[in-house]
Parts: C-alpha cells; structure tokens; sequence
C-alpha cells in the first residue's frame, strides 16, 4: 500500500505520481539505447524549437520534490523538530545529493590512462560506496524476553557494523576524489559538474529553505514562485553580464528552482483549498501552458536552453498530471492500481541509481540482447520492460534491507 495521508500526514497521488515519473525517468534514459523510435520520445536536440516526452520528465519530477517538502516538514514538526534541525536537515540532504550528483556527473570527464581505471569501473565503484554510506540499515529486533543490557549490546554491535560500512563507502569516496583524473586539454581533479541529482540537490536546499522561510505562508511561496521565475527570464535574455560558478548555482539552475518551488505552492494551495482544488490547480495548470505557448512567441522551446517557455509548459503539465493522479488515487482510492510501480516511488533513489550499475556491466560485457530488441518498436517495448526490470530489482533489494536514504 501506498503512503496516504493519514498514515504519515501525506498525499497518496504524490507518492504515486512520483513512482510514475520515475518509471518514465528510466524509460527515456533507456531509450538512447535503442533506434528508429519517434523523436518526440526523447530530448529535443540544441537549438530544437520542441518539447520531447525526454524533456518534461526531469521537470516533473522537481515539482514532486517540491510537493513532499511541506508534508516532510509537517512530520518533522509533529515529531518535535524545531527549525533549526529542519534546516541542518535540508543542508545535510542537500550535501549529499551534491556529493552525489557530482561524482556521477564526472563520469563522462574521466581520463581513464591518467586514473589508472576505466569509466565503467568508476561508476562500479562509486555506486558500491553509496549504497555503503546512504543505505537504509535495519535496526535489531530480538525476539522472545530479553534483558535491556542484551538489548543494548545487540543495537550496539549492529550499530557498529553498519558505522564500519559506513567508513569503508567514506573512504572508497576519497580514494576516488584523490585518484581521478579528469580529460581535456589541461589534466584535472573532480569538476564541480552537478549532474540530475546535484541539481535536485541545489533546487531542494533553495526550495527547503524558501520554505521554512516562508513560515508555511502561501503568498510568500509565491512571491518565491515570481522571483525564479524572473531569473530564469533574466538569465534566458543573458541580463547578468557576468559568470561564475557560485552565480551559475543561483542563476543558471533557477528553471529548476521554478519547478521545485511551483511544486511547493502546490502543495500549500491543495493543503487550504482542498474543497475547490481542481478549480483552482487546474486554472492555474492551464494558465501556465497558455503562458508558455504565448512566450512562444519570444523564445524557442528547448529544455537543453532553459527557455521560459519550457518551464512555464512543463509547470502547467506537472500541475494538471498531479490533478489526474490525485483524482484516481485520493478522490477514488485506487491508488492499488499503481502498487506494480510502488518501489519507483517509495525506493526512488534506489530505483535512480540501479541502471548506472547495470549500464556499466552491460558496457563490460556487451549486449545483454540480439540486436533486433534495440530497433523501432521492439526496442521501445524493451526500455518499457527494462524500468518494469529496474522496478523489480528495486523491490527485491528492498526486501533484503538495502534502500538508499538521504
């Protein structure tokens, strides 16, 4: 069963909207393996005035990030927590997704002559050391009558090991920064390239933090909602005449802080207009496509340019598909309908990272499939059956007690 709302203070549709966009993340990543598929499909290519199916996969998935944000910290709060540990919360997740994203980004940066390993390797190895650090350990639960001291010293010798394993992934992620060498004219170190999961990152400590500054007030998510939507505006004309990496974190990414952060006022407006909420949501999902099909008139469509028509689009899109799921799921209780697809998003991370595991075997060992299952509809059928696979494997890892948790 799905998490609902009174179970953890949670909107079912948004775990399940979550699962869905997660299985179409994997879908459309599996797709450049194949060929001779329709291009609407995948990513509209530099300078492509259109938006792909590729291309409103990564938005929608930040605007579910943004939707968790009020109900996570709603739980926080009912467990005691003050905004002090909330915040060192939001920085902690975002660090890690950071580290994250980074490390996986630099994969294609490699120079595997001068790191002494190849790029398949790299990943192999970085994978293994998440798993290690971010892994969902189990707690020990004795059975029977036991003493308290049992108790204790069982949690402890647990605790211990799982530290242990812990340090091992932390060590393995420093000897990969101390040896790699990344490609290029001039040799380098690991480059601060963020990656999906570096700009989840930035976007939810961004967004999180918007947020709790907002003190759960609407009209100040919203007044948050203007001003990266303004950025991207702004960055988008090139208004800001100069660069850097520190402003490139604020200005560059803030399409995705727009989506995130949309996601969050979302969030807020179905919490206190629940009663009118497919008036006002789908006003405002409708009111977001004809914004952008107007910018059309000013920009290109093109994800890969972050141009305010693709964000306002994509904005509306996520909008209306939230009201889809929830109808189905929280208006009409079929949230069972989607329990096929539950790890993808419940076990999200986990579901996220499995394919660069088995991409990084299958470049090692060669094709796992004659060639015709990449081809035209039969290669589409098997990038299906593949995030069906990942989903699975995600569902099976759960049960062993390994799940990635920030």
């Amino acid at each position: 069963m799905l998490k609902t709302t009174a179970m953890y203070g949670r909107v079912a549709s948004i775990d399940v909207l979550r699962a869905i966009i997660m299985t179409l993340m994997i879908f459309v990543n599996d797709l450049p393996w194949s060929r001779n598929f329709p291009h609407w499909f995948e990513h509209a290519l530099p300078g492509e005035d259109m938006l792909g199916l590729a291309d409103i996969v990564f938005p929608a998935f930040l605007f579910i990030v943004g939707m968790s944000i009020p109900f996570a910290f709603e739980n926080r709060r009912a467990k005691g927590d003050g905004n002090g540990k909330i915040f060192l919360h939001i920085l902690v997740r975002s660090l890690a997704l950071i580290i994250i994203g980074v490390l996986i980004a630099n994969r294609r940066l490699i120079n595997e002559d001068m790191t002494g390993y190849s790029i398949n390797v790299y990943s192999l190895i970085i994978m293994a050391a998440f798993f290690l650090i971010w892994n969902s350990y189990p707690k020990k639960r004795i059975k029977g009558e036991v003493s308290e001291e049992l108790k204790v010293m069982a949690y402890c010798k647990d605790n211990l090991m799982f530290t242990i394993l812990k340090w091992i992934g932390i060590l393995t992620l420093v000897f990969i920064v101390l040896t790699f060498r990344s490609a290029g004219e001039i040799v380098g170190y690991i480059k601060p390239s963020w990656g999906i999961l570096g700009t989840i990152g930035w976007s939810y400590l961004f967004c999180a933090s918007a947020y709790l500054i907002s003190k759960n007030n609407l009209w100040a998510v919203i007044g948050f909602c203007i001003l990266y939507y303004l950025l991207t505006i702004l960055n988008t004309e090139r208004v800001f005449p100069f660069s850097g990496k520190v402003f490139d974190v604020v200005a560059g990414s803030s399409v995705a802080y727009a989506f995130t952060i949309s996601g969050v006022a979302a969030s807020l407006i179905l919490k206190r207009y629940r009663q009118n909420i497919f008036y006002i949501l789908g006003g405002v999902g409708l009111g977001a496509i004809i914004i952008g099909l107007f910018s059309h008139n000013l920009w290109i469509i093109s994800k890969i340019a972050g141009t305010p028509g693709w964000m306002f689009l994509c904005i509306g899109i996520s909008t209306l598909l939230f009201l889809a799921v929830y109808f189905v799921v929280d208006v009409h209780g079929k949230e069972k309908w989607f329990n096929i697809i539950r790890p993808a998003g419940t076990a999200t991370l986990t579901c996220y990272m499995l394919p660069y595991i088995y991409y990084s075997i299958r470049n090692m060992t060669g094709p796992f499939l004659p060639d015709p299952f990449y081809e035209g509809p039969l290669g589409v059928i098997k990038c299906i059956a593949f995030a069906f696979f990942i989903i699975g494997i995600t569902a099976l890892l759960g049960k062993l007690g390994v799940k990635l948790k920030l």
